[in-house]
């Protein structure tokens, strides 16, 4: 439909199964400073450029600048329905808040490009399958600032069955987390000019040892025991002292779960 669009370019590419190949080809192909990336079931809404290119022009320090969505689930108007994807204040996310949570929806970023050069593009390794823009976001984090602009500025498609998740497994998913934040610890420690601030590689590991915590008790209301006192083992073998606390309140919280289940 593009075709005959002046200054617009269709990339025709085999199928690969990776987001990441697709979109690092857009952005080699592409001359602009700024770049935005829409995902073909997601929509931008009219003032979604204008509103941003306010912030960049307020902001001009920072490096990505993205924004809340319209959710739409199962074919459900969104503007029939309105539900917002979260709720988070405009304003800069550090990147130990992006340790939390990846509050920034791919198709509702812009990226400066000199910065996405710097940090390397979308990464195509296979397990970060479906979590590469989660680890590229936060591997532009430690060079410029992410600006999150709280208004709905996209419709955003929340429909697995028609992702590239669909089919993915909870445990893939977690250990996708998981190698996010590998990559991550070595981006600051092997990439980064400067040495890395110890406090954020105890956010990294603070991270990391909360989502197995988590994972534990995911198995635990999965009922999958054996599964679970494995990971406990290795939770205890590596973190004696400080996770006794944390894990026994989401265990006990798991296995009340699992008894109003019963």
């Amino acid at each position: 439909m593009f075709a005959d669009v002046p200054k617009v370019k269709v990339l025709s590419l085999p199928h690969s199964g990776l987001p990441a190949a697709a979109r690092n080809a857009g952005i080699a192909a592409a001359s602009g400073e700024w770049l935005g990336f829409l995902d073909s079931d997601d929509v931008w809404l009219p003032e979604k450029t204008a509103r941003q290119w306010a912030a960049i022009q307020a902001h001009p320090a920072i490096g990505v600048v993205c924004a809340n969505a319209f959710v739409a689930r199962h074919g459900v108007d969104p503007h029939m329905r309105p539900t917002l994807l979260r709720e988070l204040p405009t304003g800069e996310v550090t990147l130990a808040r992006l340790l939390e949570e990846n509050v920034v929806i791919t198709s509702s970023a812009l990226v400066k490009r000199t910065l996405l050069v710097a940090a390397g593009a979308f990464s195509a390794r296979q397990e970060l399958r479906a979590v590469e823009d989660y680890e590229l976001w936060l591997r532009m984090a430690t060079l410029a600032p992410v600006h999150y602009l709280g208004e709905p500025l996209i419709i955003y498609q929340d429909d697995t069955a028609d992702s590239v998740r669909r089919g993915d497994t909870p445990s893939f998913h977690w250990q996708a987390d998981m190698t996010v934040l590998d990559c991550l610890r070595a981006h600051l420690t092997t990439v980064v000019p400067t040495p890395p601030d110890k406090r954020l590689l105890h956010a990294i590991t603070a991270t990391q040892l909360r989502r197995h915590i988590q994972r534990c008790a995911a198995l635990l209301r999965e009922s999958r025991y054996t599964s679970c006192a494995r990971e406990l083992i290795g939770l205890y073998a590596t973190h004696p002292l400080t996770t006794t606390r944390e894990i026994a309140s989401q265990l006990f919280a798991a296995a009340g779960h699992r008894r109003r289940q019963d």
